[in-house]
């Protein structure tokens, strides 16, 4: 009888406890409803009213775009073919016009034209200011619904408005998507044999441009240094004006290519609830010797402002150029039930000296944001204008560059106080 007694009991403290959860779970169900009524209300007038039918796909993946875009302008949600077009994009396997974009003081503009693309030979360039896409206007659309209006079928067309410059004149486009490769790393003109490195020959100064850290770019950048390498070279100007940035692991081989292991880490990643994540230098494969620059622009960002930054940081090499474009935080994609995935902002870079290289929205031109150059040169017409590839020329035809210029004079000066090892 006792023991019964006991089952009884035993019995009675869990249908207790069960209904002591169910009430909290109840209280959480219904604040959850609560909050989100308007959507609940809008969906069913929707269906009720609207002209046409819809589907439950399109309202939920609106309403999904809708709520990531009131976050910042690099959270966003993509569709299973917006990912996939994204991975593509990432591997090299290029189909499209070719144009980055991103949010510039609020208004959609053109970070740059991938190298040797559709948007590129059209004439777009770095600093457009886009204004509608296939009669869309682009005012108040984040960088994925935009890049979502740009993506479509080989062959065939897409209608672009721009303004372009203090005066804002208006260019109009129609571009046709195809494919198209683009070097990641290029040098400052192609000959016969392909991209030609030594820029100076008689101070050994070779010149590599990178036009954004994509998965090829590690394999090319060491093909390209081992051949500047080969040829004895005791400078190395790194351009990077223009690159919209791309994968982190990729800008940390290439810093981790110059600086030796010390106190101050490569870089440091800071999540809100203090969690971090830090990437040193390792011992192997270092190159200490070569001298270094790098050309930075208003449009140089994400994984181009970690390199430019950490190498300035670590005193490895000269800065030059504009203050750079100051898009510092980290993303990380979430992929749901449906196939679409979640991009969220949930960290922002650091420096090695613990700067934040991000652009908060209210902050001006000047602030501490992005990264500082150590020789500040304007360009004159507000655009980027790093060498374009032509056919072998000398270092004195490239002096309309003032930034490339003053980036080899200030190599030149290093050079000149240093002892020749040969």
């Amino acid at each position: 009888m006792h023991a019964r007694r006991i089952v009884w009991l035993l019995s009675i403290c869990l249908i207790a406890v069960m209904f002591c959860g169910l009430a909290p779970r109840a209280a959480w169900h219904d604040a959850l409803i609560g909050q989100y009524r308007p959507l609940l209300e809008a969906d069913a007038l929707i269906r009720e009213n609207y002209v046409t039918t819809t589907t439950d796909s399109r309202l939920v993946q609106g309403a999904l775009r809708g709520v990531m875009g009131e976050l910042d302008p690099y959270s966003s949600y993509l569709s299973p073919q917006q990912w996939q077009a994204y991975q593509d994009r990432l591997a090299g396997h290029l189909v499209g016009i070719g144009l980055e974009v991103g949010i510039v003081h609020g208004e959609p503009t053109v970070i740059a034209p991938l190298a040797d693309s559709p948007s590129d030979r059209a004439g777009i360039r770095a600093g457009d200011r886009l204004i509608s896409l296939d009669r869309t206007s682009a005012k108040n659309l984040g960088v994925f619904a935009i890049n979502a209006l740009l993506a479509g079928p080989q062959g065939s067309a897409v209608a672009i408005i721009l303004a372009r410059g203090p005066n804002d004149e208006v260019l109009r486009f129609e571009i046709k998507r195809e494919p198209f490769a683009s070097d990641s790393v290029r040098g400052h003109s192609r000959g016969e044999n392909g991209w030609q490195w030594l820029i100076d020959k008689e101070q050994a100064i070779a010149y590599i441009r990178i036009t954004d850290f994509g998965k090829s770019m590690v394999d090319q950048f060491d093909a390209a240094l081992t051949s500047c390498k080969g040829q004895n070279v005791r400078g190395l100007l790194i351009d990077l004006r223009n690159n919209p940035g791309g994968l982190v692991p990729q800008a940390i081989h290439l810093i981790d290519r110059f600086v030796d292991p010390q106190d101050l880490p490569l870089l440091t990643i800071q999540s809100r609830q203090g969690a971090r994540t830090i990437y040193n230098a390792t011992p192997e494969n270092t190159d200490s010797d070569i001298i270094l620059a790098v050309l930075i622009n208003r449009y140089s960002a994400s994984a181009a402002e970690i390199v430019a930054g950490s190498l300035q940081d670590h005193q490895r090499a000269t800065i030059v150029g504009e203050q750079s474009f100051g898009k510092g935080s980290v993303q990380y994609f979430s992929e749901l039930e449906s196939g679409g995935v979640i991009r969220l902002t949930s960290a922002y870079y650091r420096l090695p000296k613990g700067r934040i290289v991000h652009r908060m929205l209210q902050e001006k031109n000047g602030a501490q944001w992005g990264v500082i150059p150590d020789i500040l040169v304007t360009e004159e017409d507000g655009q980027a204008s790093p060498p374009e590839p032509e056919p072998a020329q000398s270092p004195q035809s490239l002096g309309r560059d003032a930034p490339l210029e003053a980036a080899l004079r200030s190599l030149r000066e290093k050079l000149a106080n240093k002892p020749d090892p040969t």
